[in-house]
């Protein structure tokens, strides 16, 4: 059992604690924006089935007067996701609750909070990784294989979504006469991993989100635009951790993807007190804060999602 005790604290913390906390280190979790969100209601089972219709061939043949014609049937294809129950817990000691004067349990669930979205942040995406349809990047100049990402792989993907008839998801921003702005397309969106952020630069076509028409419309994790796609970085990027890195980007559609949730509660944190672990803690040393979380999460049409990997440029 790991207990946070006085020797895991800085010296300094044993006689003064700084009131005004340092802020956490915080991701941006960026991979549950863009999911189809669904609950299961309480006592209703542990599986969610989402139902995609299949489209209909066009109706060419004329009608002939008088007769009926054969008609067309409904082609439908569930995706089940069941749920599965993820969470974490810290033990604090005695010591730790009377030496220091912030409120260790409020600042250990603002801990396990953040871990909490990096767990689902997480799910998501090697759950896309282990999924998702791929393209590898080739027509770079680093000699990899796939070679860093360019122009032509992104544009490679994205005709591939609509090829597959993937909805763009966001409306075009139309250009407006301030010095070094340009318009950007409607587009999907793209996840990829903050080390390739220089590469994602020396794409031909990129667009800085800092010059996009209005800074309103940028999302936080917004770096910029190529093509028909706009993109998301973060920290919590994939790549295989080869000696030479292979990383996973990844372009979408609308309704590409889905979570789902166990009724409408996010997360169930559960503070036990000291003494509450009865005999197992007979002289009442010993809290502990946690949280449990029941979640899942599929690919919900595997035509609106690519997973394009690349290797990181030379420069």
């Amino acid at each position: 059992m790991a207990i946070t005790t006085m020797t895991q604290l800085p010296p300094e913390v044993r006689t003064y604690f700084d009131r005004m906390l340092l802020t956490l280190a915080r991701p941006y979790f960026i991979y549950d924006l863009f999911a189809q969100k669904r609950q299961i209601p309480l006592n209703s089972g542990d599986q969610m089935v989402f139902a995609r219709y299949g489209t209909l061939s066009a109706a060419t043949i004329p009608l002939t007067d008088g007769q009926t014609p054969a008609g067309s049937q409904l082609s439908r294809t569930d995706f089940k996701a069941a749920i599965s129950w993820y969470g974490d817990y810290v033990t604090i000691s005695d010591q730790v609750q009377f030496v220091v004067q912030d409120r260790v349990l409020n600042e250990a669930t603002k801990v396990l909070s953040l871990q909490l979205g990096l767990t689902i942040d997480t799910l998501i995406r090697d759950m896309m990784v282990s999924t998702a349809s791929t393209i590898a990047c080739s027509h770079g100049v680093n000699g990899g294989n796939p070679t860093e990402i360019t122009d032509s792989d992104i544009q490679t993907a994205t005709v591939a979504l609509r090829q597959g008839n993937a909805r763009l998801m966001t409306n075009p921003l139309p250009g407006e006469n301030k010095f070094g702005t340009a318009p950007i397309r409607a587009s999907y969106w793209g996840f990829m991993s903050v080390d390739m952020q220089k590469d994602l630069e020396a794409v031909s076509s990129f667009i800085s989100a800092a010059n996009y028409p209005n800074q309103a419309n940028a999302l936080e994790a917004e770096w910029g635009s190529t093509r028909n796609c706009r993109w998301l970085l973060n920290t919590n990027g994939f790549n295989n951790g080869a000696a030479t890195p292979v990383y996973s980007s990844f372009l979408l559609g609308q309704e590409a993807y889905g979570v789902v949730r166990l009724g409408a509660k996010e997360a169930e944190f559960i503070v036990k007190p000291l003494g509450a672990s009865g005999t197992a803690d007979p002289l009442n040393q010993r809290g502990t804060v946690g949280y449990k979380y029941p979640f899942a999460t599929r690919i919900l049409n595997d035509n609106w999602i690519t997973r394009l990997t690349s290797t990181l440029s030379n420069t």
